[in-house]
């Protein structure tokens, strides 16, 4: 598993898409010290109705802590969030006034089959608004339209491809991409469902971090093939990124040693497909689940290997 394991589970927040524009976003670590800034010029939200908004959406679908102890900064949560809360401050969009501002008054939870997660609130545009955070293909599919210079227009083909385009970039440069929208309700859904909810909403962006790899996996990986020990990566993120990280760490040097499956695919398979294809030298599985994993372990298995997992949690 990758995350936590090849990585150092450290997130940092590098680049944002929105209106059109790629943002940089400096600084390292937790700490909120950096700034926002397009085309070397640093980014002011009350300029920039566009990054304001996905800030906003950012750091409220969120449930991570972020401190601030003797000028050292740290997280309680989950790593991903956790740099989302940094982002947020480093775009001048203040924790303590976003939450005291607009509580939470409702939430979807992420889950791993629906690859986002959904938060409502009030006094927002007026209405009551869901906020949703997830994977950036996921996301898009369930938007009809896009926010443009402040403004909601339609999201036709070109504009879906703009993101998508901006997405596969972000993602060859190894970050992990997220993508960001909302809908606006007039009053307060009877029927708090994904179906019900998270459709025909208005996307706003993308970020992307990245997750730097642990000084010794790379050493690790050298001496397991020395050994003749198969390393395999067997990741949720895009082929892209898994791409470039698996290059970095010297997995995967061949294209051909890349499998991408979707969720879908993978399940559509039966025992023997999946055997025949853990059998050819495939190094990297991407965009896969959880489930999937055990199942691409246990194929290994039933084709004779002896096998070994390792990650940072129940993954």
């Amino acid at each position: 598993d990758k995350t936590g394991t090849l990585t150092q589970n450290e997130m940092t927040e590098v680049k944002v898409f929105t209106d059109g524009h790629v943002y940089d976003v400096s600084g390292t670590g937790y700490s909120p010290e950096g700034d926002v800034t397009r085309k070397d010029a640093k980014v002011a939200i009350e300029e920039d109705e566009n990054l304001k908004i996905l800030s906003s959406i950012a750091a409220l679908t969120n449930d991570a802590k972020l401190q601030v102890k003797d000028q050292e900064a740290s997280i309680i949560g989950d790593p991903t969030e956790g740099a989302l809360l940094t982002f947020a401050e480093k775009a001048g969009n203040g924790l303590k006034e976003l939450y005291s501002n607009f509580d939470r008054i409702e939430e979807i939870p992420f889950d791993s089959d629906r690859k986002m997660m959904t938060t409502f609130h009030d006094k927002i545009f007026d209405d009551i608004t869901s906020f949703t955070k997830g994977a950036p293909d996921v996301v898009l599919e369930r938007c009809s339209k896009i926010l443009i210079d402040g403004k909601e227009v339609e999201l036709d083909e070109k504009l879906r491809e703009e993101v998508l385009a901006n997405n596969s970039e972000f993602a060859r440069s190894a970050l992990r991409c997220l993508a960001y929208a909302y809908r606006k309700h007039r009053d307060m859904p009877s029927e708090i469902t994904s179906e019900n909810i998270e459709r025909d909403m208005i996307f706003v962006g993308l970020t992307g971090m990245i997750d730097p790899s642990r000084p010794e996996a790379k050493a690790a990986i050298k001496e397991c093939r020395t050994a003749g020990t198969r390393p395999i990566m067997i990741t949720g993120d895009y082929l892209e990124t898994g791409l470039a990280i698996a290059k970095d760490l010297g997995i995967a040097n061949m294209g051909r040693e890349l499998k991408q499956m979707s969720e879908e695919e993978l399940n559509e398979m039966s025992e023997e497909e999946l055997r025949e294809v853990v059998k050819v030298q495939k190094s990297v599985f991407t965009r896969v689940s959880p489930e999937n994993k055990v199942q691409i372990v246990t194929a290994l298995r039933q084709n004779g290997h002896i096998t070994a997992m390792t990650g940072d949690g129940v993954n």
